[in-house]
Parts: structure tokens; C-alpha cells; sequence
């Protein structure tokens, strides 16, 4: 169900799409999320 995976943000709790976010990730936050298959960058 990727379209209920959400990030959070720790300093404002703002939820947002992995595709809302894609473009501002750091390495680390990219290496996390290529260990789930599911997710899939529009």
C-alpha cells in the first residue's frame, strides 16, 4: 500500500508522500528506503 507510506518531519510533524520529498532526500534517507521494494519514485 504505498500510497499510505508518509514521512514525517521531526521538527514539525508535517506528513508528507515519499514523492513529495524524493527530490530533498539526504543519502542516508535514501539508503533506508532502498531496502523497501514498495516504494516506487514517480
Amino acid at each position: 500500500m504505498c500510497r499510505r507510506v508518509r514521512m514525517r518531519c521531526t521538527v514539525c510533524g508535517q506528513e508528507y508522500q515519499i514523492h513529495e520529498v524524493a527530490s530533498e532526500m539526504d543519502r542516508e534517507t535514501e539508503e533506508i528506503l532502498e531496502r523497501y521494494t514498495a516504494i516506487i519514485y514517480d
